[in-house]
């Protein structure tokens, strides 16, 4: 897509089209902010261009029902999403859910411990958790929610003109596996979940959570 004047809203890609297949399994922890882990982070977190493949619309609706109806992640209407936002589900039977927002640095902690809570218990009051949600969807063997941060740049043209460009690239990364997911109870991971000790028990109950 072309991208428009600086005084416009782009609407070049926000989101990456094309880039590594990440793994199924990763193991790094949130270490705070290495060079390595930062650079690890955008090669395994890259979005695979084309989402599902062989998927119809249909089918991604009915994932991001699923996840809406089990875990309340997105509170806007989906005409106000990034169009990179979204749930697929990949052949390797990995649902991932990506969602763009402000990360700082300075919160770091807050904003990891809140992705733990949203993909394991839910992000509203009401939420049925990561069991309920691998329940209503049996093809899912491992379920990621994925961070975004939208970063915009200036660019001229030959002619002297601005063009806004904004690309979202992935800041962390937090995986949990059917088999674990399954045997979570939502009341007392929420327990478990409190300040203090989130970041910590999170760690425990995922199988990896990958960020800067």
């Amino acid at each position: 897509m072309a991208a428009r004047r600086a005084d416009e809203s782009s609407s070049s890609p926000v989101f990456p089209t094309a880039g590594a297949k990440h793994g199924a399994s990763l193991s790094e922890r949130a270490t705070g902010g290495k060079r390595a882990a930062g650079l690890a982070l955008a090669a395994l977190l890259a979005l695979p261009g084309g989402g599902v493949r062989g998927a119809t619309a249909g089918d991604e609706l009915a994932l991001m029902e699923a996840v809406q109806r089990h875990l309340h992640i997105y509170l806007t209407r989906p005409e106000r999403r990034e169009s990179g936002e979204g749930v697929t589900l990949d052949s390797t039977g990995e649902l991932e859910i990506r969602f763009l927002r402000t990360l700082p640095a300075e919160r770091r902690e807050a904003w990891l411990c809140q992705g733990i809570r949203w993909l394991l218990v839910g992000r509203l009051a009401g939420a049925d958790g990561i069991a309920a949600l691998f329940r209503a969807v049996p093809e899912a063997q491992s379920a990621a929610l994925v961070f975004y941060e939208l970063e915009t740049a200036l660019q001229a043209d030959a002619k002297g003109r601005y063009d806004q460009r904004r690309h979202a690239t992935p800041r962390a990364r937090m995986r949990i596996s059917r088999e674990r997911g399954l045997t979570l109870d939502s009341a007392a991971v929420a327990r478990e979940l409190e300040p203090g000790a989130c970041l910590e028990n999170g760690e425990r109950l995922l199988d990896s959570i990958l960020a800067p």
